[in-house]
């Protein structure tokens, strides 16, 4: 679904859990989750956890006098302003909740901080994330008495840490910390136990934090160093004004996040997040609007909201894309059912989109029937799409089949998009009806359908495609072919880079893919 916050464009996979959409994704990319892609890089000299020091050469051991060596600790600043009275605490097992045994400080005039850590909380502490709660009454030496608390986060470091090491805490670095949240979607975020000791891990996490200063580098055009520096004292006021605008969406969104919370007791996650800048649907005009965007992992369902908001971030002027996605058992299988109400311009009223899949797996292969409404119907208000069935429709339809076997994953993507639905096109309207369906009958169907990737293609069709993925070591393969006939090799290296080859003779050699 994503928006502009555009950070939440990046391409990477890792740990994360995709929610289905109405509207149909690419037959070359679609269920994505269910083969994951590579997305690792290569660690520092310092990456294996046996390799991480405990001390500085400052702290460590005692001088010839047989002095005590002070305790290890890190440092930093709170910065929007230089920020006094906030609490900072590091989040050892990234649970997102301040625990009783993780270590905190307030922070002191000019925003400064020290937490003092144990050895091992310091080898840990590189791969933990650091936040920080600004209360009302906190002093900003800018803006003065902060009068609405938000939460500011400093990402993990992600390189072994000493008494030097400066860890500042800014607007800068939590826009950086969203744009890792959303990349996530979801996912839980290992806890530095598990990066210090789990080098693999560590690599998908530098990939993954690698990947999003790029993006957020590119979007606000400021270097990644200075989304880590003090931009006060390197007196960068481009930075520092662009500080200032995010504590306002900041603000709103620690307040807004408690309110979801409250009608959402029980979700697993819950996201908040205002930014100013574009979102690609909403296209009334091309200026900057200010844009609200809220997730909530509610056990199998899905919520989502994208708003426009007035300047005060204080009303919604207009829904842009809401999303609801809900699992449901159904008969021995499951059924996902996902509704996309989209703003359609200035006059326009909204889209309703819905899709409905339902799946089993046999025989260790999952079959999986979609029906969607990438157009749906017309609505005056968002509100008008609560009604929007498949009665009376002609959907289009997605057949997926994935397994694996000797090692290797596959994934058949076999559609029916022209408007005619020839196999099971009784197989329409699923809510609380899964006593009027078999699905011995979709898996009959479908278990002659040519699903496996050295076989044709034996049922109707407007286009289909396959994909194999497989591992050698730290490199991922992958290859896609499709029916116009492109075959299609990527080969991914432990850093996150790629290459691809393609095929002439189906398959039986590769080169440099050639000019169309």
């Amino acid at each position: 679904m994503k928006i502009i916050n555009p950070l939440i464009l990046l391409a990477m996979t890792v740990f994360v859990t995709a929610c289905g959409g109405s509207d149909a994704p690419d037959p070359k990319t679609s269920q994505q989750n269910n083969i994951s892609d590579k997305a690792s890089s290569d660690e520092s000299d310092n990456a294996d956890g046996d390799d991480i020091s405990s001390d500085s050469d400052g702290a460590a051991g005692s001088d010839d006098s047989g002095s005590e060596a002070p305790a290890p600790s890190i440092s930093g600043k709170v910065i929007d302003g230089y920020v006094s009275g906030a609490t900072v605490w590091i989040d050892f097992n990234n649970n997102g909740v301040f625990d009783d045994d993780e270590p905190s400080a307030v922070s002191e005039a000019a925003g400064n901080y020290t937490l003092e850590l144990t050895d091992t909380q310091q080898q840990c502490a590189a791969y933990a994330t650091v936040y920080v709660d600004v209360p009302v009454g906190a002093m900003d030496e800018d803006l003065g008495e902060v009068t609405e608390a938000y939460q500011m986060v400093r990402p993990p470091q992600m390189a072994v840490l000493d008494d030097d090491s400066l860890l500042h805490v800014s607007p800068l670095t939590t826009v950086l910390w969203q744009g890792i949240q959303d990349a996530l979607n979801g996912s839980d975020f290992s806890d530095c136990e598990t990066l210090l000791t789990d080098q693999a891990k560590r690599q998908e996490v530098q990939a993954l934090v690698d990947d999003t200063i790029g993006n957020t580098v590119s979007l606000y055009n400021i270097s990644a160093e200075t989304i880590f520096r003090d931009f006060i004292a390197d007196e960068n006021d481009e930075a520092k004004a662009l500080a200032q605008q995010f504590v306002k969406g900041l603000q709103q969104s620690f307040a807004h996040t408690q309110t979801v919370k409250a009608a959402y007791p029980q979700a697993s996650e819950v996201r908040v997040v205002h930014y100013f800048g574009h979102n690609p649907y909403y296209t009334d005009d091309d200026e900057p609007h200010w844009f609200r965007d809220v997730v909530v992992f509610n056990g199998d369902e899905f919520i989502a909201r994208d708003d426009l908001m007035n300047d005060e971030l204080s009303e919604v002027l207009t829904p842009i894309y809401y999303r609801d996605s809900l699992d449901t058992a159904w008969g021995d299988g499951l059924l996902t059912a996902t509704k996309d109400t989209i703003y359609n311009g200035d006059g326009g009223g909204f889209r309703c989109s819905l899709s409905e899949q339902v799946s089993i797996t046999q025989a260790d292969v999952t079959y999986a029937l979609q029906n969607y409404l990438p157009e749906g119907q017309q609505a005056a208000t968002a509100d008008g799409c609560e009604n929007q069935s498949f009665v009376n429709t002609t959907p289009r339809r997605i057949f997926y089949i994935t397994y694996d076997e000797a090692n290797k994953s596959y994934l058949a993507d076999l559609r029916q998009e022209d408007g005619t639905v020839t196999v099971l096109p009784h197989w329409v309207g699923f809510a609380e009806a899964s006593d009027q369906f078999d699905f011995a009958e979709l898996v009959a169907e479908l278990e002659v359908s040519g699903y496996r990737f050295d076989e044709p293609v034996t049922i109707p069709t407007s286009s289909w495609a396959k994909r194999q993925t497989w591992d050698e070591g730290d490199i991922r393969y992958q290859i896609d072919y499709d029916s116009t006939g492109q075959w299609l090799k990527t080969t991914t290296q432990a850093d996150g880079t790629y290459t691809t080859e393609c095929s002439y003779d189906e398959g039986t050699s590769w080169e440099a893919c050639r000019d169309a």
